[in-house]
């Protein structure tokens, strides 16, 4: 294998390495930020007289939220070569 196509494959490898490591931050700061609404949420709500149906809708969205997140970031496992 010569010289070129090491580096060539190197260089490409460190960008997939880049592109995952920006994906999983994007990902956490996400989480960081439906986290925090969350606990604002769920400290308005104890404060204040929530009816049970505002909470259910208010964790729908949540669920809602998640499910898009999730199917967003699904990983498809490849197909086998022949």
């Amino acid at each position: 294998m010569n010289t070129r196509a090491c580096t060539s494959r190197y260089s490409f490898a460190r960008q997939k390495e880049k592109h995952g490591r920006e994906k999983a931050n994007a990902i956490l700061r996400e989480a960081k930020d439906v986290a925090d609404e969350t606990m604002k949420q769920f400290r308005k709500f104890g404060k204040e007289n929530i009816s049970a149906a505002e909470l259910e809708k208010e964790r729908e969205r949540l669920r809602k939220q998640m499910e898009k997140t999730q199917s967003k970031n699904k990983v498809e496992p490849k197909k086998p070569s022949k």
